[in-house]
Formats: structure tokens, C-alpha cells, sequence
């Protein structure tokens, strides 16, 4: 994706490709847009890192945190009370 030889029908083939995997939520052509801009500029490659950001950057607009878990406990067994509370706990976290 990121070699300049890529030809025109090359470009459009890896952006039909990856508009496969928007689901069919693309109504307006919003995605599809900016896969063309970024194949015309050769810049294709960058989407991973593109990607990444727009995640983190939507996640701060939700008020998400990123958090680390540090039990003083070896190990916790699945099954214990605990381990059950906290895991209902992060998924109920809004």
C-alpha cells in the first residue's frame, strides 16, 4: 500500500476492498472519500496509524480512560466472588 507504482486501478482495487469492511455503513461516502484522498496522495499506508488515533481520539470524546489492573493477589481463579464483582463492574462502568 505504500509503494508509489501502484497504478490508478491498483489504488481503486484496495479501496473497494477496504470499503467491503465498513459494513454497508457508508451511506453518505464519507469513508470511501477519504480512502480515495488518502490512495491519490499515496498515503494509503498511513491508515493503520490513522485508524489508531481516530480511535483514541473518539475515546477521549467519550470520556474513556485506558486503566491497568494491578491485583496484589498471585493469580485469581475465574470462578472466585471477586474476580466475578470486578469484572460486572467494568462492564457496567459507563
Amino acid at each position: 500500500m505504500t509503494a508509489p507504482t501502484l497504478s490508478a486501478s491498483d489504488k481503486a482495487a484496495i479501496v473497494a476492498e477496504l470499503q467491503k469492511h465498513t459494513g454497508g455503513a457508508d451511506k453518505a461516502d464519507t469513508v470511501k472519500n477519504f480512502l480515495n484522498t488518502l490512495a491519490e496522495n499515496n498515503r494509503l499506508g498511513l491508515l493503520k496509524g490513522i485508524c489508531e488515533k481516530f480511535n483514541e481520539l473518539m475515546g477521549a470524546a467519550r470520556g474513556e480512560v485506558e486503566l491497568t489492573v494491578t491485583s496484589a493477589s498471585v493469580s485469581l481463579p475465574s470462578g472466585d466472588l471477586y474476580s466475578q464483582f470486578i469484572n460486572e463492574r467494568m462492564l457496567n462502568c459507563h
